[in-house]
């Protein structure tokens, strides 16, 4: 049976959550189109969303200064290989590939 194709999110999109609370809605409807998704137990350093449906892992993270009790946001986008970390591959646009080099850009 071939594996699953990875559910893929644009670009724009993924970066627009960048800065967002968890519970913010365009990080929710980011979330809800990627899979399954698995969300780490907050700690005091930050934690993590993991999409591997989707190749992706958002890092959640205080904001420097901010208020105690401020909520964490997207303070990072992991984006994956394919099999990195039991991970489907990010969907690059344009039939790009994590791993590539740039004369292998050049070439396509």
């Amino acid at each position: 049976m071939p594996p699953k194709p990875t559910i893929a999110i644009d670009s724009p999109t993924l970066l627009a959550v960048l800065g967002k609370e968890l519970d913010d809605p365009i990080v929710q409807s980011v979330l809800n189109k990627s899979g399954k998704t698995k969300v780490q137990k907050p700690g005091r350093d930050g934690f993590c969303a993991f999409a591997k449906e989707a190749g992706y892992t958002l890092q959640f993270r205080p904001i420097p200064r901010a208020p105690k009790g401020t909520a964490m946001v997207v303070d990072m986008i992991i984006l994956h290989s394919e099999g990195e970390d039991g991970n489907r591959g990010f969907a690059f646009p344009f039939g790009l590939e994590a791993g590539m080099l740039a004369s292998d850009v050049r070439a396509q």
